[in-house]
């Protein structure tokens, strides 16, 4: 792994108008950027309606599922564990704005993380300008930071399921 992005140093990568696609039932691992990567390519095309779950993402060298500009997506049921194996303090499931601020309206359920390579990240983290988005009913373990993060505080999340964790900058908080 150069640590160079290209298409193929990602385990799955759907960029630009990808609808309607469901990402089911595969094992990703040791890809040297994201296990699954999303990204728009201008504000008309952007991977929207798409189902990722029951995968097992598995020593990613940095995001287990990374997103840029995606909205209706569902991530869900998903295995990850042992990512961000390049010792970069990204996080298991990111959900980001970047290029045309479309992020919204993806839930993000029922996903198992496991233990990190590099433990300083968030379990999931909806960043700058996402909204709209649903978090709830995900597992993890071993979160030295926040486990959800949502620093614009207009998405919705509910705690992971691991005994005390904290939850940075949610807008709204639901038990289990």
């Amino acid at each position: 792994c150069s640590g160079l992005t290209t298409a193929s140093s990602y385990g799955i990568a759907m960029t630009g108008q990808c609808i309607n696609n469901i990402v089911s039932n595969n094992e990703i691992s040791n890809s040297c950027n994201s296990g699954i990567f999303m990204q728009s390519a201008d504000a008309t095309h952007y991977p929207y309606q798409n189902v990722i779950t029951g995968n097992r993402i598995l020593a990613s060298g940095t995001n287990g599922i990374e997103t840029y500009d995606i909205s209706g997506n569902l991530i869900a049921n998903n295995v990850l564990t042992g990512n961000n194996v390049r010792n970069i303090a990204f996080q298991d499931i990111f959900i980001a704005q970047n290029l045309v601020g479309i992020t919204d309206k993806n839930f993000v359920t029922g996903n198992r993380i496991g233990s990190p390579a590099n433990p300083l990240r968030n379990n999931i983290q909806f960043a700058a300008l996402s909204s709209n988005n649903v978090a709830s009913g995900n597992v993890g373990d071993s979160a030295t930071r926040a486990t959800i993060d949502d620093s614009t505080g207009n998405n919705f999340v509910t705690p992971v399921m691991n005994g005390v964790q904290t939850i940075a900058y949610a807008a709204s908080v639901t038990p289990d």
